[in-house]
């Protein structure tokens, strides 16, 4: 079992876990994430693990919802295109549809080759690197939702998935912005 799908599903049922006394007032909050609310948070978690599962499954249908994506967003924002995408699915609603399609395709991730190839938005990239994408995304949009919130978050050793695929794309980030990679201070210890 790819232990980073089973850190994926624990990240998003702690994550899920904070949101169970919501109200679904209490989702139309906006947060310090560019105003975002935690619908928004919630419905582009959601449509972006539906993405990688589908990228995971079936590559065409992957290409067909990057098609039906990119032509959702001209002239708009990302959340009105996963909002439609969604058919305005929010609240109580929304986060038993996430946590349903989290539960579902972490079986599925777990079981599938790590090395094993998949497309995404950029580059494609392992299975292994496109969980721990899911996590990462988890974990940082869901920041958000703790700070509205004022709730207090504990992490776990999670979190070092996260510290790993910073480390493993430190050198990519440079290359796809045409940039030279820093050279570390030799003495400056």
């Amino acid at each position: 079992m790819l232990q980073q799908a089973q850190d994926f599903r624990d990240e998003s049922e702690a994550i899920h876990g904070l949101l169970l006394p919501l109200a679904d007032v209490d989702y139309e909050r906006p947060t310090l994430f560019k105003r975002w609310t935690i619908n928004e948070i919630l419905r582009h978690l959601h449509v972006w693990n539906i993405a990688a599962d589908l990228a995971l499954a079936d590559a065409e249908a992957f290409r067909g919802f990057l098609a039906q994506m990119a032509s959702g967003i001209r002239g708009g924002r990302l959340p009105d295109f996963e909002k439609t995408y969604l058919d305005g699915l929010s609240g109580t609603a929304l986060r038993q549809a996430w946590i349903a399609q989290v539960r579902a395709m972490t079986p599925r991730f777990a079981a599938a080759d790590p090395k094993q190839r998949v497309s995404w938005v950029g580059p494609e990239m392992s299975v292994i690197s496109s969980i721990t994408a899911r996590l990462m995304e988890s974990w940082a949009h869901a920041q958000a939702i703790y700070d509205v919130l004022g709730a207090g978050r504990v992490d776990s050793d999670r979190i070092g998935n996260i510290v790993r695929l910073g480390v493993n794309t430190y050198g990519w980030t440079f290359k796809t912005a045409s940039r030279s990679r820093p050279v570390r201070c030799r003495g400056c210890g």
